[in-house]
C-alpha cells in the first residue's frame, strides 16, 4: 500500500475513534445560547402574521402579490381545513358575496365541521406514525390490534378543539391522569402502536425517538450510543428518558359492546414492571449495560426550566382489574348457553412467554413518570412544544415549513429567517388554551394566505432577493396529497361515504368502498395501491410527505377506477343543454376557475368531436381531473 495512503487510513481511523470515544457523560462545548432553547415571545414590532412579513418585505424590498381570485382561495380554505372541495353552488354563491366577514364565517363553518378532523386527523397520523398492527400471518409483531381507537380519538380531538397540551398528555399518560376513562385510555394508543414483539429495546429505541422528534423536535437517537454531537444532550439523559418509559407496557382491554377481543378491544397502555431499572448501555449495546448505577427518570438540563416532579399513581380496583380469564355461564332468553369471557388480556412480552405469565393480576399502582413529562412537555416554559406544532401547521398551509427540518430544532437547525412569526403563533397558541383552531384561523385569514400563487406581473426584486418565497410575497402551490385526492373523487361525484370512524377497512376495497381514505388499513406491509402512487405516508416516519412525480400517477388518475366512475357521475350531475355551459361549469367545479377563451373554443371543439353524448362528456371531465390544476392546491 502507499505509505502516504495508509498514514491518511490511520489518522482518519484514529479521528473517528476519538469521536467515538468522547466520554459517554460528556456534553457537547458550549456554543452559546440556542435560539429554539430560549423560550418564544411575541416580537414588539408587530402583532400579526401580516404585520410581521410586512416588515420583512419592507426590510428586503420585496413586493406582495395581490389577492387570489375569491373562487380559489374558496377551494383552498376548503381543500386545507376539511380535505374536500367546494360545490358550483358553493363557489358561486361565495363569488357574490365575498367580504371579510364572509370569509370569517366560512372559515368558522369549515373548522366546526366533523370532515376537519378528519383532515387533520390524518395530518396528526403522519406525525404520530398512525400504523394498523401486522406481522406474520396472526402473529402480532407490531403495534396493536384495534388500533383504530386511537385514530378516532385523534379525530374526535381536533374536532372539540381539545386543548394539544391536553391531547399530548392524554398520549403520553392517559391511563395515569384518567385511568377510568376509556374515552381517554384511547389515546395512548400513541405509545401502543410502538410496541413490537422481539426486543424491548428496540420498542423503546423508537418510543424515545418518534416521542422527542415529534412532541420536541429534537433528535435523540443518537445519544442511545454516545453524547449528542450537537446538542448539549448526555449519553446519561437518554437513558433517564427511557426511564420514564421504562415501566410501561400494552394491555387490551374488553369494551363494554363486545368481548371478544379478537373483534374488537381498546389497546392501552399501563406501567407494569414498576420496580425494573434501567442501566446504561455502554456505547449503545444492550448486551453490555453498565449495573454499577441506576439511572432515574429525568430530561434534558438544556431546557432548563425545571426538573420532573414524579408522583406514584394510585389506581382503583377497576382499572387495575386483572388478566385473569372467567368464564361466566348464563342463560338467555332462548335458553341456550352463552359464555362470556380478556376482561383484558397483556400484550406478549415475547415470542416464548405462556399463557401463564399473561394472566398474572395488574399492579394496583402506576409509576407516574410519564404524567409528570406529560406536565413537564407541555409547561409553557418549554421553549419547544407550541415551536413544534405551529411548524407543523404552517407547513401544511403553506407547503413550505418555517423552520425546515420539522423534527430538529437543535443546534444543527438555524433561527428561522421568519423566526417573529413562528414565536408569534407558539404564543399565541399557549395563550389561547392550545387551541390548535385558534392557530388555523389565524393563517387562513391571513393576506399572506390569500395571496395568488401566481408569478404573473410580480416584481423583478421578488425573484432576485427571494426566488424561494421565503418570505412569503406570493402563496405556494401544494399538491393534494393522497387521502384528499381520493376523497375529493368521492366528494365531487357525490359518493362519498360521510360516516365518521369505525373499524379500519380492508386496504384495497377502495373502488367498492366509498369512506374516507383514512379509514382504510395502513401498515408496512398493506396500504391501499391508488394511495401509494400518490405518496402515501410512511408508517416508519412521516414528519413530511414526499413529493414524487412519476408516470405511475397519471396511469392511476386515467386507469383507477375511482378516477372513471367518479367522471361518469360528475358528467351526469351536471343536468345542462348546452355544450359551452357544461364546460365553464366543469372548469369552475373541478379547478374553481372559469376555461379562457382559447380554452373554451378547443373544449367545445373536442367535445363535438367526442359526439356531444353523455360519454363524451363524461370523457370530458376525465380530462379535467387529470390536469394538473385538478391535482393542486393554487
Amino acid at each position: 500500500m502507499n505509505p502516504e495512503r495508509h498514514l491518511l487510513n490511520l489518522i482518519t481511523a484514529a479521528m473517528l475513534w476519538v469521536s467515538l470515544s468522547l466520554s459517554a457523560n460528556e456534553p457537547p462545548f458550549d456554543q452559546g445560547p440556542h435560539w429554539a432553547f430560549i423560550a418564544p415571545v411575541k416580537s414588539s414590532v408587530a402583532h400579526s402574521i401580516d404585520q410581521l412579513l410586512a416588515h420583512q418585505h419592507s426590510k428586503m424590498g420585496l413586493v406582495p402579490q395581490g389577492q387570489a381570485d375569491a373562487a380559489l382561495w374558496l377551494r383552498r380554505v376548503y381543500l386545507d381545513l376539511t380535505g374536500l372541495p367546494p360545490s358550483l353552488k358553493e363557489q358561486q354563491d361565495f363569488a357574490q358575496q365575498d367580504s371579510m366577514p364572509n370569509r370569517r364565517k366560512i372559515v368558522d363553518a369549515l373548522l366546526a365541521s366533523p370532515h376537519h378532523g378528519e383532515r387533520w386527523g390524518r395530518n396528526f397520523m403522519d406525525i404520530w406514525r398512525y400504523s394498523d398492527w401486522y406481522g406474520l400471518g396472526n402473529q402480532l409483531r407490531y403495534s396493536q390490534k384495534h388500533i383504530w381507537h386511537w385514530r378516532d380519538w385523534i379525530v374526535e380531538s381536533l374536532n372539540k378543539d381539545l386543548g394539544y397540551d391536553t391531547m399530548l398528555q392524554q398520549m403520553l399518560a392517559g391511563d395515569e391522569l384518567a385511568p377510568e376513562n376509556p374515552d381517554v385510555l384511547r389515546a395512548t394508543g400513541f405509545l401502543a402502536r410502538n410496541y413490537y414483539l422481539f426486543n424491548r429495546t428496540t420498542w423503546l429505541d423508537d418510543t424515545i425517538e418518534h416521542t422527542s422528534k415529534a412532541f420536541l423536535g429534537l433528535t435523540m437517537n443518537c445519544v442511545k450510543c454516545h453524547a449528542h454531537k450537537y446538542d448539549p444532550i448526555t449519553h446519561d439523559e437518554y437513558y433517564a428518558m427511557r426511564a420514564i418509559f421504562e415501566p410501561y407496557h400494552v394491555r387490551l382491554d374488553a369494551i363494554p359492546s363486545q368481548t371478544d377481543l379478537e373483534k374488537d378491544g381498546l389497546p392501552r397502555v399501563y406501567d407494569l414492571h414498576l420496580t425494573r431499572k434501567t442501566h446504561l448501555h455502554i456505547k449503545g449495546d444492550e448486551k453490555n449495560p453498565d449495573p454499577s448505577r441506576d439511572i432515574s427518570p429525568g430530561v434534558p438540563a438544556v431546557l432548563g426550566f425545571k426538573a420532573l416532579e414524579i408522583h406514584p399513581v394510585k389506581l382503583s380496583p377497576q382499572a387495575a382489574q386483572s388478566t385473569r380469564a372467567k368464564a361466566i355461564t348464563t342463560i338467555g332468553e332462548t335458553k341456550k348457553k352463552q359464555t362470556k369471557v380478556i376482561t383484558s388480556l397483556k400484550a406478549l412480552e415475547g415470542p416464548d412467554e405462556t399463557d401463564k405469565t399473561r394472566f398474572l393480576p395488574f399492579p394496583n399502582e402506576s409509576t407516574g413518570r410519564r404524567a409528570a413529562f406529560a406536565k413537564w412537555i407541555t409547561d409553557r416554559q418549554n421553549p419547544l412544544t407550541a415551536r413544534v406544532i405551529v411548524n407543523h401547521l404552517w407547513l401544511r398551509h403553506f407547503g413550505q415549513p418555517l423552520v425546515t427540518n420539522v423534527f430538529d430544532f437543535g443546534r444543527q437547525s438555524k433561527a428561522p429567517p421568519l423566526q417573529e412569526v413562528l414565536d408569534f403563533l407558539a404564543v399565541e397558541l399557549m395563550e389561547n388554551h392550545w387551541s390548535l383552531k385558534h392557530i388555523h384561523r389565524l393563517i387562513v385569514m391571513s393576506q399572506a394566505y390569500g395571496r395568488t400563487s401566481s408569478k404573473l406581473n410580480a416584481a423583478s426584486v421578488n425573484q432576485e432577493r427571494d426566488p424561494e418565497n421565503v418570505y412569503h410575497w406570493r402563496m405556494s402551490s401544494t399538491r393534494l396529497d393522497a387521502q384528499a385526492l381520493r376523497d375529493c373523487l368521492l366528494k365531487l361525484s357525490g359518493r362519498l361515504d360521510a360516516t365518521i370512524g369505525g373499524p379500519t377497512l380492508p386496504a384495497n376495497s377502495s373502488d367498492k368502498l366509498a369512506r374516507r381514505s383514512l379509514y382504510f388499513n395502513h401498515t408496512r406491509d398493506d396500504s391501499n395501491a391508488f394511495l401509494a402512487t400518490f405518496d402515501n405516508a410512511n408508517v416508519l416516519d412521516c414528519y413530511r410527505r414526499a413529493e414524487s412525480i412519476v408516470p405511475q400517477q397519471a396511469l392511476a388518475l386515467m386507469n383507477a377506477e375511482t378516477s372513471l366512475a367518479a367522471a361518469q357521475k360528475i358528467a351526469q350531475a351536471m343536468n345542462v343543454t348546452s355544450d359551452s355551459q357544461f364546460i365553464q361549469d366543469a372548469y369552475q367545479t373541478l379547478l374553481a376557475t372559469p376555461p379562457t377563451a382559447e380554452e373554451l373554443a378547443l373544449s367545445l371543439q373536442g367535445l363535438q368531436q367526442l359526439g356531444a353524448t353523455e360519454t363524451a362528456r363524461a370523457a370530458f371531465i376525465h380530462i379535467l381531473l387529470n390536469h394538473q390544476d385538478f391535482i393542486t392546491i393554487r
